[in-house]
């Protein structure tokens, strides 16, 4: 039965769509209550948000209180018996939007999260990260049903945004679902079930629906690596007769800040390198000492320094041009970072022709973050591919088994289950059925990723990402009846092995 409350101040209307003399005398004024859906940003995660529809009441459910207010709260349940075993399906607001001779109709609105964050960083496990955040946001955190070993966290969210929206950013990054209810956030693994798996059978059920996902080529992302090497690579000849050089190079982690190979250190090296001029005088901070080649005119030379310790980004560098010869300063070049996890290096920009130099010229060059390509494959080489933003880690391994984890979801089918709206599972539980409706009885299991109330057909459609399981053969058969010609069709039986070749 659905139980419906309408707060209004101090007031409590009691309304259904049919009558129940229960605790309360529930009165039959509900015209129609739209939709309520639940579901999460993504099919492999992210917040569960709650979409309400429309209330339409009839007139006499205000002959107490006329005109309609403007705003009334709203209280959704349902029950089997009586308010003792009443579920509340949501709590809400209702804003006027009608008042016609007939119906009142009210727009269902639900609690809105408005805390906003400005260029927030997220470290540590997943569940700090909630747990922090369910402090900020006044919510109770249930993490029952999150991973045993949370995964790490290592992001930056740029920008003015809601943290309900960053937190939806690293659940499903991270393979993961939450839902908010009575001031409790649920995170849940969905790599696990959200509680006990639950068993329905044919009785329980109305049709199903099953959904092969799409072809599916690869999951790609982009990521921030940890680079402790840089590259200045010459690409083109130097100005005949002359070398490749240079006397300074700082490398800075912010536009005009302090240069990192001083803060930090390590160790400069090139490839072929003059001995009177190594690759260490282009950082000892003495623009009267000059790196430069043994080699005239060769096309592939680089300066490269290798930090101590991981830096921030580098986002700018500055060269000093070489200190007496200004043709032996570099005229095109690409700046490379060193991938440890591919062990290659790749390119993060490069540089358009620079000529003209004088002795000693000082000049600046921009450097973009290096945002570098993850790529795990599915099974279809002429499928789709799938882009997921953002990445909320920057260790190679760890966003590996994140995009896994995703794609192995896009790659299951999706399964939609219509079921008495008395017994619905939570967002993120188990289910199995035998599907005895089908050609084959097909065992079928499935976990909700949304669930979709249809109040005026009293049923909820449960969808989510499932399997089905193909129905054993049980005993062999010793006899066999064929049409065909003996040329076109093998059937053979060896030890209970049943092979038939079909040729044509």
């Amino acid at each position: 039965m659905l139980l419906v409350k309408l707060i209004d101040g101090a007031d409590t209307i009691y309304v259904s769509n049919e009558t129940h003399d229960i605790e309360h005398f529930y009165e039959p004024w509900v015209a129609s209550l739209g939709q309520l859906r639940i579901e999460t940003a993504d099919v492999y995660g992210g917040f569960a948000k709650p979409t309400f529809g429309q209330l339409d009441l009839l007139p006499t459910a205000f002959t107490n209180s006329w005109p309609p207010p403007r705003q009334i709260g709203v209280i959704c349940s349902v029950a089997t018996t009586g308010e003792s075993d009443a579920s509340i399906l949501f709590v809400g607001v209702g804003y006027l939007n009608e008042v016609a001779r007939d119906s009142i109709k009210y727009d269902i609105r639900g609690p809105e999260y408005s805390t906003k964050v400005t260029d927030y960083v997220y470290s540590g496990t997943l569940l700090y990260c909630f747990q922090v955040a369910c402090t900020t946001l006044g919510l109770t955190l249930d993490h029952t049903y999150d991973r045993a070993t949370s995964p790490e966290v290592d992001w930056q969210a740029d920008g003015e945004r809601l943290l309900i929206d960053n937190l939806s950013d690293l659940a499903k990054f991270f393979y993961h679902r939450f839902y908010i209810h009575n001031d409790t956030l649920y995170l849940i693994d969905c790599l696990l079930s959200n509680g006990s798996v639950m068993a329905i059978t044919e009785d329980d059920n109305f049709p199903s629906v099953y959904t092969a996902p799409q072809p599916l080529k690869k999951v790609t992302a982009k990521h921030t690596p940890d680079i402790t090497q840089y590259r200045i690579s010459n690409t083109v000849t130097q100005v005949a007769s002359s070398f490749f050089g240079f006397a300074e190079i700082e490398l800075r982690s912010i536009v005009d800040g302090v240069d990192q190979t001083s803060v930090i250190g390590g160790t400069a090296t090139a490839y072929n390198s003059h001995a009177s001029y190594p690759p260490a005088n282009a950082v000892d901070d003495n623009v009267a000492t000059d790196f430069r080649s043994s080699t005239i005119s060769l096309s592939y030379m680089y300066w490269q320094f290798e930090f101590t310790s991981i830096p921030e980004p580098i986002v700018e560098y500055q060269i000093t041009g070489h200190s007496t010869n200004p043709s032996y300063s570099p005229v095109s070049w690409d700046v490379l970072g060193y991938d440890i996890e591919t062990a290659a290096w790749r390119e993060i920009k490069k540089e358009k022709t620079e000529a003209d130099w004088t002795a000693g010229e000082v000049r600046k060059f921009s450097l973009p973050v290096p945002q570098w390509d993850v790529v795990v494959y599915g099974v279809h080489p002429a499928g789709a591919t799938v882009d997921v933003s953002p990445v909320c880690h920057t260790a190679r391994a760890n966003i590996d088994a994140a995009l896994t984890n995703i794609k192995n979801c896009l790659e299951m089918m999706r399964v939609q289950i219509s079921m008495p709206i008395e017994s619905v599972p939570k967002i993120g539980q188990g289910i199995t059925l035998t599907d005895e409706s089908l050609m084959i009885a097909t065992a079928i299991s499935a976990k909700a990723q949304a669930l979709v109330w249809d109040f005026d057909q009293w049923q909820c459609i449960v969808e989510g990402e499932g399997t089905l399981q193909t129905a054993e053969i049980v005993g062999f058969v010793d006899e066999y009846d064929y049409i065909g010609d003996a040329d076109d069709v093998t059937i053979t039986d060896a030890d209970n092995a049943l092979i038939i070749e079909i040729e044509g």
